[in-house]
């Protein structure tokens, strides 16, 4: 995949997430867009999409990316 084509996949992803969360839960649903535009991982991306469908609460929906995502590396000193 090129760069292009995941900007591009990312982007339309995070569109779907935050119609989603708006229809779903409202305003408050938006307050997580902030986080979940740094998500970089179109595949992470689509399973929190689903995940929205599922989810009765925003915390289950911010508990299943914020699980899924790979700790940054801590530095050495």
């Amino acid at each position: 995949m090129t760069t292009f084509e995941r900007h591009s996949m990312v982007k339309g992803q995070l569109q779907g997430i935050e119609t989603s969360l708006k229809i779903k839960f409202g305003a408050e649903g938006l307050e997580l867009m902030p986080e979940l535009k740094e998500v970089r991982d179109p595949y992470l991306l689509e399973d929190v999409l689903h995940k929205i469908e599922t989810a009765e609460t925003l915390a289950q929906v911010r508990r299943f990316w914020t699980r899924r995502r790979k700790p940054k590396a801590e530095p050495s000193e």
